[in-house]
């Protein structure tokens, strides 16, 4: 993984890659839990690690909340733009959030960036001290103690498809005890817990509430992608 000024044009280049793909504009299913966790808010939402903008595009219909998207590379703002009031370029890594120009914010979003940081304990106090009082925060990563992985890693191999295009991609790897344990230590509190649940084809058999019952039971285990929404601690 590229260090320093690098970190930019890995992503530049990264999400040029997903452009011709075709990989942007689809509405991730972390995002629409993410939705499912803001419903009910409205105020300043900065979405760190924005992307193309998914997540402003899933929000922007509420008209709750004046959207603002950070990201490092240029490539995703230029996709961003459209569906944001405001977008900066941003280094969760460096930059301090509280020098934005809408900060404090009622709510930040980091879907799916904790997971690719060197430091992701400081970037969650950075989100700790740009938040208002009583704000949110909601954050995702991608589950390596789902089941399939673990039958992977037990088969000798790694998880298929944890990465999209470079092994380099995730410079952290979480289970769902771990990522709470780091959200606690940046000064957090989880609330709630949503996120993407893929349980193996023969519970897939179950009735709808049986396979929610079990997901929602061991979320460490069928959790594919897994979203927190967390409190500041000293907000009670």
């Amino acid at each position: 993984m590229p260090d320093g000024p690098d970190i930019a044009g890995y992503y530049q280049t990264y999400w040029q890659r997903r452009q011709a793909d075709g990989r942007t504009a689809a509405i991730a299913p972390r995002v629409v839990a993410a939705r499912r966790l803001l419903a009910g808010g409205r105020g300043r939402l900065l979405d760190v690690g924005c992307g193309d903008g998914t997540l402003g595009q899933a929000l922007a219909p509420t008209g709750a909340w004046r959207l603002v998207g950070g990201d490092v590379a240029d490539a995703a703002l230029e996709l961003a733009a459209p569906h944001y009031h405001a977008i900066h370029r941003l280094d969760l890594e460096r930059d301090a959030l509280t020098s934005l120009p809408d900060a404090p914010f009622d709510a930040i979003v980091a879907l799916e960036v904790l997971e690719h940081l060197f430091d992701p304990s400081a970037a969650l106090r950075r989100c700790h001290v740009a938040l208002a009082p009583g704000g949110m925060l909601v954050a995702s990563f991608p589950n390596i103690a789902w089941w399939r992985h673990r039958l992977s890693v037990l088969a000798g191999g790694l998880p298929s498809g944890y990465t999209l295009y470079d092994a380099a991609e995730h410079i952290q790897w979480f289970t769902l005890p771990r990522f709470i344990q780091v959200l606690e230590g940046a000064g957090f509190v989880a609330t709630a817990l949503d996120g993407q649940f893929i349980l193996p084809p023969p519970l897939r058999l179950l009735p709808a509430v049986g396979r929610d019952w079990l997901a929602r039971r061991r979320p460490n285990l069928f959790g594919y992608q897994l979203v927190l929404a967390a409190r500041r601690r000293c907000d009670g």
